[in-house]
């Protein structure tokens, strides 16, 4: 005889409570939830059992008859051979009971034994039954499926937003099957009549129901949408349909837009409320342990004289003392969630789905939730002396991120929170992602390397698009060739070479590039180099004569002059500026008031520039409009701007020391030589370059 049936009687003190205590193999209270299902049978079989081979026809026959209406049939299967038997037929579920963990803790020892419970969690056919007891009792339940009638409860001012709510109501009640919506207006209107004939005229409000009462055969379900001060709520109120009582509340916070979904919340918790506490086998057994007292035991010589009024003192009854203790109920959503509920005094218990527990000691408890793909959740409870505190913990799903881009084969890294790494290639798909910023880079051989900020969030798909570029080209030509290139730009990169210059696999960014040679007039441009691209640079160096700077001075004249072309919007030359450069720093006084005199020349500037940057036709009316001390002001000419410059100064404060608030790059009012481009100038650096007019620079103005 196999050893699960040989277990003791003893074993009965052990069983299994609602959901902390019950197997993970065989959660009878997750099996109840499930959509559909109004019965749970569960049997226990051997292939040693007779009794347990010859019922297998009869299991298999009940379990196809009203599986459609709700019953769902659990079979475990008990051997010592260390393999499950087979057992002819499909159960919706089979538990392999290898080391009579099951058994034990249901209580059973011996065989044929045979369970059945409702889906409220009333046990209705307990251990040492088998299938004559779960039969009749599975045509009894099914036979009293309670009856309910839809009504409906809405304030005006919400009946549009109720258009229908009844047929919502009714496809969820119907989705589970826990109950039956009466569909016919005759139906409908018996079960009213029979209502209003039955019920009292106080209602009993302490018919709630408990653990193990049948649901009212006929009950009537009002659906009420309410308006209050904590916002709109949905309530499914289940009356006693011939007592008239309350039996069960249902309630959510109304979303209109999102109808189904607070429906579905309601109806949950309407169904929650109608679920009582799971009955698990030998509940209603008695395991306390005998009482034994051990007090001296006196022998006396005879009995006392009796001497008058006898006076034994006060005498006192009363009730039991208990201790001051509080009951804690978690819901958690998905119900596949496990939870871990830890505790005052080391309590520590687990569950799924659902947990209860009664008689816990005050204090604080931690609830963590986690389930598959979803966000973990932790939260802290206060539970007072005597409280009955029902926790909800609502888990969302995680984000997903992913990751495309080209060429295919480039590396791709990501980088996220609590230390996420992870590499792989295009494209790269990241589920579950726990949500916070990921740093993502790409990388591949040849190409220049890219990286970008994604933020994941909860229940949300994000996605990043990388495109590496492979680097671009730097050429530079021109005239006398020989001369001395001199290039710098991002990451350090320095060249110093003879013309022609070129430099391949260029990072993408600004470089400066300085011509110069003896004799000659240096020239230096700024050029941007993009990925893939060429950007080409053609200077020709023009000889320095005594001729040349007077001819680029104004009248002819030598000395520290006003330039040629000063303020104009005339296309200006890199000798024109090479020859203004040749001037030097001009003469400057601080007026005091917001303004700077070039004495000169005779020019008055303004002491701050505007903090802001301006593309070029914005920096001319900005320069108009200026009403510092009385207007008239304009936007320099590039052979102005660069007598600003102090080159006795180190590199980076080369601005003349009467200005301040200095930025990189300054406007000019003179086009480039090329359409599209405007000279701008360089305070800190001294140098000067051009810009395209759709950019943006500083701005200083001039009188």
């Amino acid at each position: 005889m196999p050893r699960h049936l040989a277990l003791t009687l003893a074993l009965l003190v052990t069983l299994v409570s609602a959901s902390a205590d019950a197997a993970d193999d065989l959660n009878i209270e997750a099996e109840l939830a499930r959509p559909g299902v109004r019965l749970v049978a569960v049997e226990f079989f051997s292939k040693d059992c007779e009794p347990c081979k010859r019922a297998a026809p009869r299991w298999k026959a009940l379990h196809e008859k009203y599986r459609d209406r709700g019953l769902r049939f659990i079979v475990v299967a008990l051997d010592d051979s260390g393999r499950c038997p087979n057992l002819g037929w499909a159960p919706d579920k089979e538990v392999c009971d290898l080391t009579g963990q099951v058994s034990e803790r249901f209580g059973v020892t011996g065989l044929p034994a045979a369970f059945l419970w409702s889906w409220r969690g009333t046990l209705l056919v307990n251990n040492g039954a088998h299938v004559d007891a779960v039969e009749q009792a599975v045509e009894q339940e099914l036979a009293a499926l309670p009856r309910v009638m839809l009504a409906m409860d809405v304030p005006p001012a919400l009946g549009k937003q109720a258009a229908g709510l009844d047929a919502l109501v009714r496809a969820e009640l119907g989705k589970t099957r826990k109950v039956h919506v009466l569909a016919s207006d005759r139906d409908q209107r018996d079960l009213e009549a029979l209502r209003r004939k039955t019920q009292a005229a106080d209602v009993d409000e302490r018919c709630q129901l408990k653990l193990g009462q049948v649901l009212p055969a006929n009950a009537k379900l009002t659906i009420r949408l309410t308006q209050g001060g904590t916002g709109d709520w949905l309530f499914l109120e289940m009356h006693d349909a011939e007592k008239g009582c309350d039996v069960a509340t249902g309630k959510a916070r109304w979303r209109s837009g999102q109808a189904d979904l607070v429906v579905a919340e309601a109806v949950a918790d309407l169904l929650q409320a109608l679920r009582g506490e799971l009955q698990m086998p030998g509940a209603s057994r008695s395991s306390k342990p005998r009482t034994i007292t051990n007090a001296p035991r006196v022998q006396s010589g005879g009995a006392v004289a009796d001497d008058g009024p006898s006076d034994d003192g006060p005498r006192v009854s009363g009730g039991k003392q208990t201790a001051a203790v509080g009951r804690l109920i978690v819901k958690a959503t998905p119900k596949d969630a496990v939870l871990h509920v830890k505790g005052p005094g080391g309590f520590s218990a687990d569950g799924e789905g659902k947990w209860e527990r009664g008689g816990l000691a005050p204090g604080e408890y931690t609830i963590r939730a986690n389930a598959e793909h979803h966000a973990e959740q932790t939260r802290r409870v206060k539970l007072e002396v005597d409280d009955d505190k029902v926790e909800k913990l609502e888990l969302r799903k995680l984000g997903s991120l992913l990751v495309s881009g080209s060429p295919t084969g480039a590396k791709v890294t990501v980088q996220g929170p609590d230390g996420f790494a992870s590499t792989g290639t295009f494209p790269l798909t990241i589920e579950d992602a726990p949500p916070g910023e990921y740093r993502v880079t790409a990388t591949r051989k040849g190409y220049e390397s890219i990286n970008a900020t994604v933020a994941v969030q909860l229940e949300q798909a994000a996605t990043a698009r990388l495109d590496l570029k492979q680097p671009g080209t730097l050429d530079v030509s021109g005239e006398p060739v020989g001369a001395r290139v001199q290039v710098t730009g991002p990451g350090g990169f320095r060249a110093d070479e003879g013309l022609p210059l070129k430099v391949e696999g260029a990072p993408s960014g600004t470089y400066e590039v300085t011509v110069s040679r003896d004799g000659y007039r240096s020239v230096t441009r700024t050029v941007t180099v993009r990925a893939g691209a060429i950007a080409a640079v053609d200077v020709r160096l023009e000889k320095v004569t005594a001729a040349a700077v007077r001819a680029e001075t104004s009248e002819g004249q030598q000395g520290p002059r006003r330039p040629v072309a000063s303020g104009s919007t005339a296309a200006v030359t890199q000798a024109q500026v090479n020859a203004a450069k040749a001037l030097g720093k001009g003469v400057f006084r601080d007026n005091g008031d917001g303004t700077v005199s070039q004495t000169d020349v005779g020019l008055v500037w303004q002491q701050a520039d505007l903090h802001a940057d301006l593309q070029w036709q914005a920096a001319f009316a900005y320069c108009a409009g200026l009403n510092l001390r009385g207007g008239g002001w304009r936007l320099p000419g590039v052979l102005e701007l660069v007598r600003l410059i102090d080159r006795t100064k180190p590199e980076g404060e080369r601005v003349e020391g009467a200005f301040r608030n200095s930025s990189p790059y300054f406007w000019s009012a003179s086009p480039w030589v090329s359409g599209g481009y405007a000279w701008i100038v360089a305070f800190s650096s001294g140098n000067s370059s051009n810009d395209f007019t759709s950019d943006t620079n500083r701005v200083r103005c001039v009188r």
